[in-house]
């Protein structure tokens, strides 16, 4: 891996970006507990301009559109961005990078949607900072993130000061560590690198990016039939653990616009 984490990252999606575009809508894990959660939210993007950043193929578009003004989507995979155009030829999508968000204006959106994202991203306060900025006055930004509950339960991690070095994860880092992780993605033998942040650091980024928080939840696999979800989370006996923190966040009218 290079210098530049952001890079290394688009080369691996780039790289993935065909067998992500050939099984994307399909109901992955995650997706299913993240959309009943977006379904939560309609509301917001009544009549909204909405940024979605860190797209993908823009799989939840289906949900946002039937309510929003506009849709734009923004990825920094350039093969996947060609590939949302294919599959969804009436929205609009861009390549670019979460963290700068070229080409966006100030104050041009109302609400941003970032699914699954920041935890891929070196430095998500900057991005935050970027949404903050592309909002305009009242603008709400919607996050989920996999939770810290499970990003500290990666057994091969190398922390930010020892890229590369192994070591063991016990409960109290869910909320003190912080650590880089890598993942193998659809059978892909380059590994996709996450960053485990403790809550409390996304709270803190929240509020230093202008947003007042509005609401918290977590979402789990619950007993029962949610647990046909996410089935390998189930075989790692994950059932009624947090797996993934959501957060709605509303621009601050102290916020600069």
């Amino acid at each position: 891996m290079g210098s530049d984490p952001n890079e290394y990252m688009r080369e691996c999606w780039d790289a993935a970006g065909e067998r992500y575009l050939a099984v994307a809508d399909a109901e992955f894990g995650w997706a299913n507990l993240t959309r009943p959660f977006i379904e939560t939210q309609l509301a917001l993007f009544e009549g909204a301009r909405v940024l979605d950043v860190g797209c993908g193929n823009g799989r939840f578009s289906d949900l946002i559109i039937k309510r929003a003004a506009s849709y734009l989507g923004i990825d920094w995979s350039s093969v996947i961005v060609d590939g949302a155009r294919r599959q969804r030829p009436s929205l609009a999508f861009r390549v670019g990078d979460a963290e700068t968000l070229d080409g966006v204006g100030d104050g041009t959106f109302d609400v941003a949607v970032a699914l699954n994202v920041l935890q891929n991203h070196a430095h998500p306060e900057r991005a935050l900072k970027r949404i903050s900025s592309a909002l305009g006055a009242g603008g709400h930004v919607l996050i989920v993130i996999e939770h810290p509950m499970r990003t500290s339960k990666v057994r091969r991690a190398a922390p930010l000061e020892q890229v590369g070095a192994y070591v063991t994860l016990g409960l109290d880092h869910a909320y003190d560590l912080a650590f880089t992780y890598r993942s193998v993605f659809l059978g892909d033998d380059t590994p996709i690198l996450g960053w485990h942040r403790p809550l409390r650091s996304y709270l803190a980024m929240l509020a230093d990016s202008g947003f007042d928080l509005v609401y918290f939840t977590e979402l789990a696999i619950h007993p029962g039939e949610d647990q046909a979800l996410m089935p390998e989370a189930v075989k790692r006996g994950m059932v009624g653990e947090p797996v993934f923190a959501a957060f709605l966040g509303r621009k601050s009218s102290s916020a600069p616009t």
